[in-house]
């Protein structure tokens, strides 16, 4: 291809400077007049662009992807073309890539210090998961970090639509990351990501790949070497090169690494958990290539702005209409399950009403034709009628559709139930302090996540450090959870592993939570101010 610096393509793309050519494209770094940002144009291969029906799927799901919008993945703006040059528009992120930023460390991360990459990237694959969107090539190399410590996903671009070149190029994906089934050419799902995903933080652990080709029986070049260890060779455990790694970190990983995909981790969420300890281990603050921290923010993320008269503002309206819709969502898929059951016990009734049917006229063959056919129908219909009311009051009385809100299990035999918000709101920039004979928690850990629920796959709102008290409102149902009142009135969720507990436990309040919005796991990826 020639050098394309200095020329302005479709009268809106200057292209500025060359960056560098993949297997697929090559890239250059050009200002967008029309958008006024700068962009990164990732020009096709001469052979790929030449070869019209990679080119008709290949636009067919460069539409799929306008749709994925997250502040994880390098956004895409779209497929052009200009003469003979196919080229697609995304995002330009002033940073570099995770694998050129651990091939400059001196040792491996710190698991803190893995999360603080991970919970970006899994935020990131969960959301494209959801929207049915696979990314089928995650290594260091795609995981991109700003100037800023933005961690962001790149090329589901390039590694999603590479799919359709594969029955004539082959399989897509970089040999080291690829699964099993990307090996042998099968169909891919989240799970594939997965697999990618925990040889990825193998990386990140101990600087080291687990299959590089070294045991294989077989000869022939690297690739094929290391595509025989994917579909054979067992995972080492990542504590062979690096002792410190936690021993439920390195079974998570194996898990997500093992060959047949439906023994590894579900989603992305379920990998993220375990590889947190149910999120006891919290992401560093600070990371090797960032400039270090303030050990407290400021102001403090857990006080709330106030409005001038001094009263605390409501949820912003972007946020409230979130909710709604994820609401709205909620509800149809209650809705749409609800119907899915009615309709397969209505199919299951009218089975069993044919398959009676047949009975009945084979019994009153063999008696004779004793009994009339047509008593023979009243009786079917009666019993059908009985049969279908038992399968239309069954799911009210089983509650089929579970409750939109959460409910409260109130306090036992007390007499007097706890307060939802504190007796007085305490100053901006404070922390709550706790009422007199109410059940209190102190921070005992460096730094602690609040949550929006009990889980780590509720967003995180907040940090909370070393000596931070607050009022226990109640527990989750596991009890390993505590909700507290946080300043300025709001509530969020901690863990009870990093904090200890004050006053009589027993008669707090069990809160069963809605379940979260599959979006994120934590409230941002980039570290606290």
């Amino acid at each position: 291809m020639e050098d394309l610096v200095g020329q302005t393509l479709l009268e809106r793309y200057r292209v500025d400077e060359f960056i560098g050519r993949g297997g697929m494209a090559e890239v250059y770094r050009a200002y967008d007049t029309r958008r006024r940002i700068t962009v990164a144009l990732k020009f096709l291969r001469a052979d790929l662009a030449e070869d019209e029906v990679f080119l008709r799927r290949f636009r067919r799901e460069a539409n799929v992807l306008e749709t994925l919008q997250h502040p994880n993945v390098v956004r895409y703006f779209g497929f052009e073309e200009c003469d003979d040059l196919h080229f697609l528009v995304v995002e330009f992120i002033e940073g570099e890539g995770l694998r050129r930023k651990l091939s400059r460390l001196e040792g491996p991360l710190t698991l803190e210090q893995a999360l603080h990459v991970l919970e970006p990237v899994c935020n990131a694959l969960h959301y494209a998961h959801a929207e049915g969107v696979f990314h089928c090539d995650v290594k260091p190399a795609n995981i991109m970090i700003d100037h800023d410590g933005r961690v962001v996903v790149a090329d589901f671009g390039i590694s999603k639509l590479a799919e359709s070149a594969t029955l004539t190029y082959g399989s897509t994906g970089t040999p080291a990351y690829m699964s099993p089934e990307q090996c042998r050419g099968q169909k891919v799902d989240a799970r594939t990501d997965i697999y990618a995903l925990g040889i990825t933080a193998f990386e990140m652990l101990t600087l080291d790949r687990p299959f590089v080709g070294d045991t294989a029986t077989i000869e022939g070049a690297i690739s094929e070497r290391i595509r025989w260890e994917h579909l054979k060779a067992p995972p080492p455990s990542p504590r062979k090169y690096n002792p410190d790694v936690p021993e439920w970190a390195a079974k998570a990983i194996l898990k997500a690494m093992q060959k047949r995909r439906n023994r590894r981790f579900a989603s992305v969420l379920a990998f993220y958990d375990a590889i947190s300890d149910g999120g006891k281990v919290a992401p560093a603050l600070s990371m090797p290539w960032l400039p270090d921290l303030p050990l407290r923010p400021a102001p403090s993320p857990l006080a709330e702005a106030t409005t001038p008269s001094g009263a605390p503002p409501g949820r912003p309206w972007g946020q409230k209409v979130n909710d709604i819709v994820w609401a709205f969502r909620r509800t149809t898929s209650r809705i749409s399950a609800f119907s899915s059951q009615m309709r397969a016990r209505i199919q299951s009734v009218a089975t069993a009403r044919s398959s009676l049917r047949r009975s009945l006229q084979r019994a009153a063959s063999a008696i004779g034709r004793r009994v009339p056919v047509r008593t023979m129908l009243l009786i079917v219909a009666a019993l059908a009628v009985v049969a279908a009311a038992i399968a239309i009051w069954a799911p009210w009385r089983s509650s089929v559709i579970p409750p939109a809100a959460s409910s409260i299990t109130p306090p036992a035999a007390t007499g007097t139930s706890l307060p939802t918000r504190p007796l007085a709101s305490p100053a901006p920039g404070t922390l709550a302090s706790p009422v007199p004979g109410k059940v209190t928690l102190i921070v005992q850990a460096q730094a602690a996540n609040i949550r929006t629920g009990p889980s780590t796959m509720y967003p995180m709102t907040a940090i909370s450090y070393e000596g931070d008290k607050y009022e226990v409102l109640a527990v989750s149902p596991s009890g390993k959870w505590y909700n507290i009142c946080c300043p300025g009135g709001s509530e969020g969720w901690i863990h009870a592993d990093p904090v200890r507990v004050t006053g009589d436990t027993k008669n707090l309040p069990v809160i069963v939570p809605t379940p979260p919005a599959p979006q994120q796991i934590g409230a941002t990826s980039t570290p606290a101010p």
